[in-house]
């Protein structure tokens, strides 16, 4: 579970670094993290859990995002992504959960993010996460 070090952006600039879960006022909440170069083949997956407020709109990897409700509602309070071919293992990657764009902060309520890799078909390898 990704539980630590990540920084809530207030603005573009000023952040405070928080632990989840969180329930904040803020813009963007953002991790930079190592993603193990054995999960180069697999199927990579980040699940997140809200709160009722259901804040995330759109998710980012790496600069590109991947995750976007464009009607205008929040994301639902759970989902799994898959971040497939958005993420590099063997490297550091950035993930980032936003509020809409045109909200200066929003109330944000982020339980629980974990990225993890999903079992392979043919059974070699067991659905895990990074701890």
């Amino acid at each position: 579970m990704l539980q630590r070090g990540w920084k809530l952006y207030e603005d573009n600039k000023k952040f405070t670094t928080v632990a989840l879960p969180v329930k904040s006022k803020g813009r963007h909440l953002e991790i930079d993290t190592a993603i193990p170069s054995a999960w180069k083949a697999d199927e990579i997956y980040l699940d997140f859990s809200s709160g009722l407020s259901r804040t995330v709109h759109y998710v980012v990897v790496n600069d590109r995002p991947i995750g976007l409700n464009s009607s205008g509602h929040a994301l639902p309070n759970e989902m799994r992504l898959n971040l497939y071919p958005w993420v590099k293992p063997g490297s550091v990657n950035r993930i980032e959960l936003w509020s809409l764009p045109n909200f200066h902060t929003a109330n944000f309520d982020i339980q629980s993010v974990t990225l993890g890799v999903l079992p392979r078909p043919d059974g070699q390898r067991k659905e895990k996460a990074l701890r």
